[in-house]
C-alpha cells in the first residue's frame, strides 16, 4: 500500500469564503490559524489572542467552525475520487488517499502528483503533502513538510519507514502538554530518540495507545481507516467571497464545483446526462441552469464547455 496524505494547515480559514488580511482563526482566545500576513507579523499557531492583538492590533479574526471544516474535507474526498475511490479523512485537517493502485492509470507518481497538488490549490488550498507506506507515517512527513511545496516527502517501502521517520520533530505527533513535559523529561527532541527507547516503558508511560501508534506508524501493526462513504447523489454548494456580475468570473467558481463532481463520478464509475447548477441572488431570487449531454460523461472539459455555453 502507499498513502498520499494531503494535510491542509490552513483550512479553519480557508472554509470561510476572502477573509480579510491580515485574519486568523481562534477557539477558546487562542489561535487555531493563521495567515501568511499574519504570520509574517509574529502570530503563530497556539499564541493568545491578546498576545496576538498585541503584536499585530489590525488581526482580524474569526471563530473557528469545525463543521464547516468536516464538510470542506467531504466536499474535497469526493475530488479525491477522481484519483482513487480509497480515501479517508483523518480530521481535522488532512485526508488520506491510497494510490497504489492509481500509479498506472495516471503514468507513475510524478505524473500523479502532477494532478493532485495543482488540483487542490486550484479548489483554494494550501496542502502539505506527503507519501509513505502506512497513513500514520504519511500523516506524520506531511506534518513535517513545507505549505504548497511541490518537493513532497516520499517513502515507498516499509523498510525505510524507521529511517524516514528519526528526524522528525515531536509536534508531529500532536500530543497535549502534560505527554510533551512527559517526553521533554526523557531527553527526547526527535521522534528518532523515542524510536531508541523500549516500547513496553513508553505503554507504561503515555499509554497503550501512544506505543501503538508508533507500532502502526512503522508497519507493526495494522492501521485501519474507515473508507470514506461516496454519498448516492451529489449536491454541492460554494458561496462567493463578493458580488459577481459577469459570466467568466461565475463560470472560474462553478469549474471549482465541477472538479468536485467529476471526482465522485469516478469514485462511483459512473457519468451524468444531465445536470443543473443554481444560482442565487441577491433578494432571495434563483436561476436554474440545465445541462444536457449527448451521452453520459464525466470528463470536466465536456461539462465546462456546455457550461461555459449556457452562462
Amino acid at each position: 500500500m502507499l498513502w498520499l496524505a494531503l494535510r491542509l494547515p490552513l483550512l479553519p480559514l480557508e472554509v470561510f469564503p476572502s477573509p480579510p488580511s491580515p485574519s486568523a482563526t481562534i477557539a477558546r482566545e487562542r489561535i487555531v490559524a493563521c495567515d501568511p500576513l499574519a504570520a509574517e507579523g509574529g502570530v503563530v499557531p497556539g499564541m493568545r489572542l491578546a498576545d496576538a492583538w498585541s503584536l499585530l492590533p489590525e488581526l482580524a479574526v474569526q471563530e473557528r467552525d469545525a463543521e464547516r471544516e468536516r464538510r470542506r474535507l467531504e466536499t474535497l474526498a469526493c475530488w479525491a475520487g477522481g484519483f482513487t475511490s480509497e480515501v479517508s479523512l483523518a480530521l481535522p485537517d488532512a485526508l488520506l488517499l491510497e494510490v497504489a493502485g492509481s500509479l498506472r492509470l495516471f503514468g507513475g507518481l510524478d505524473a500523479l502528483l502532477a494532478r493532485v497538488l495543482p488540483g487542490i490549490a486550484g479548489l483554494g488550498h494550501v496542502a502539505c503533502a506527503a507519501l509513505a507506506p502506512t497513513p500514520c507515517a504519511a500523516l506524520w512527513l506531511a506534518s513535517a513538510g513545507k505549505a504548497g511545496s511541490t518537493d513532497v516527502p516520499r517513502c515507498l517501502h516499509p523498510a525505510d519507514l524507521h529511517d524516514a521517520l528519526v528526524r522528525l520533530p515531536l509536534d508531529v505527533l500532536e500530543l497535549d502538554a502534560a505527554q510533551m513535559r512527559r517526553l521533554s523529561g526523557f531527553g527526547a527532541r526527535q521522534l528518532g530518540d523515542l524510536l531508541r527507547l523500549p516500547r513496553s516503558g513508553l505503554a507504561r508511560r503515555l499509554g497503550v495507545g501512544f506505543a501503538t501508534r508508533l507500532a502502526q506508524a512503522l508497519g507493526e501493526v495494522p492501521d485501519l481507516r474507515e473508507r470514506f462513504r461516496f454519498p448516492e447523489t451529489f449536491r454541492e454548494s460554494l458561496e462567493l467571497p463578493a458580488r459577481v456580475e459577469d459570466a467568466a468570473r461565475l463560470l472560474f467558481a462553478a469549474q471549482r464545483l465541477v472538479q468536485v463532481l467529476c471526482g465522485w463520478l469516478a469514485a462511483r464509475g459512473s457519468g451524468i446526462a444531465a445536470c443543473r447548477l443554481q444560482l442565487e441572488h441577491e433578494r432571495g431570487r434563483a436561476t436554474s441552469l440545465e445541462l444536457a449531454f449527448a451521452a453520459p460523461t464525466r470528463d470536466p472539459e465536456r461539462i465546462g464547455r456546455v457550461l461555459r455555453e449556457r452562462l
